[in-house]
């Protein structure tokens, strides 16, 4: 009888001692949840989703600790601010030697992508007509672009700049580069123009395309890469783990694009597309470089910066705009 008397205190004293445990973890959350708020209040109104659910889909108190300082440093380029950087790229723009303003035609790579609204913003932000945008299948020949009557009186270009709002390994560019390097040679200057640019990627575009000026406002580098001092090599190494843990959640290689078969396997990666390690987003999506526990919608995922596109689309009431997390008012927590 003693035995089952201690046996049974044993069990009280490890279930209070669980629920201790499990006390504290939800007031070390609720801690870090609160100086994470306070810290980037800025983020805000960019967030699509309530930061503790975001945050509880990760197992355990350490994994969640290490989501929350990644989200820390999580660089989202507002409406503002991108206005702002495309008005400063284009002062750089004017200064350049024989660039004058008339002469300028305005393009980027594809219909439906992010160049085309970043050659929209870039119009609007530094009041330009739009007849000095063209397709960029326009470019060997700008005046066809369409029947505008303007576009037939305005001057012969000499000057093209390429728009674009974010360089990784450079590849996008220098394909499309390639393709059209027939038409490039009738400019007597090609500006490749871009908000984020990773270091590499414009040193690749340079390298293989030295006619082409590549200027990006910011500059960064892959997050592990060695060079990048944000978090010390053994945080790396912890965080690299971290991300490699949830791959399997939120962007598996498999299954995240179906529908192209011609696409080389490995390009889902837990540190994002081609293995990207941006910890960049901007107010209109996030990009596939970035590390998709940020934007995956994969199997029920919660983001808390949605990345809209045909392979990362939610299963259920995909039609919902309440479904697009992006869209929704961001539930504040009381500070």
């Amino acid at each position: 009888m003693l035995r089952s008397l201690v046996g049974s205190e044993m069990c009280i004293r490890d279930r209070y001692q669980r629920r201790v445990r499990e006390v504290w973890r939800a007031m070390s959350l609720e801690a870090e949840l609160i100086e994470f708020e306070q810290s980037r209040a800025d983020l805000h109104w960019h967030l699509g989703a309530n930061m503790e659910t975001w945050v509880k889909q990760f197992d355990s108190g350490q994994d969640q600790a290490l989501g929350l300082l990644l989200a820390k440093h999580l660089k989202i380029i507002g409406q503002h601010e991108f206005r702002q950087v495309l008005r400063k790229m284009h002062q750089w723009l004017l200064a350049q030697p024989g660039v004058e303003l008339d002469k300028v035609v305005f393009s980027s790579f594809a219909y439906g992508k992010s160049g085309a609204l970043v050659q929209y913003y870039y119009r609007t932000s530094n009041w330009l007509h739009y007849c000095q945008n063209i397709p960029f299948n326009s470019i060997g020949d700008p005046k066809s672009a369409d029947g505008h009557p303007k576009r037939q009186h305005m001057p012969d270009p000499d000057t093209l700049v390429v728009l674009d709002d974010f360089v990784g390994e450079g590849s996008e560019a220098m394909n499309y580069f390639q393709l059209c390097k027939k038409e490039l040679q009738r400019y007597k200057r090609v500006f490749y123009m871009t908000v984020v640019g990773f270091e590499h990627g414009i040193q690749n575009i340079q390298d293989l395309h030295p006619e082409v000026t590549v200027k990006a406002h910011y500059v960064e580098r892959k997050l592990f890469d060695p060079c990048n001092s944000t978090f010390t090599e053994p945080v790396k190494l912890q965080l690299q783990g971290f991300l490699n843990k949830y791959q399997h959640r939120v962007y598996p290689d498999a299954d995240m694009d179906p529908d192209t078969p011609y696409r080389k396997p490995g390009v889902a990666h837990a540190f994002g597309y081609h293995a990207g390690e941006s910890m960049i987003g901007f107010f209109y999506n996030t990009q596939s470089n970035t590390l998709p526990i940020f934007w995956s919608v994969y199997k029920g995922w919660t983001p808390i910066f949605q990345r809209f596109d045909s392979y990362n689309r939610p299963e259920k009431h995909c039609h919902d705009p309440v479904s697009y997390t992006h869209l929704t008012l961001p539930t504040k927590r009381i500070v």
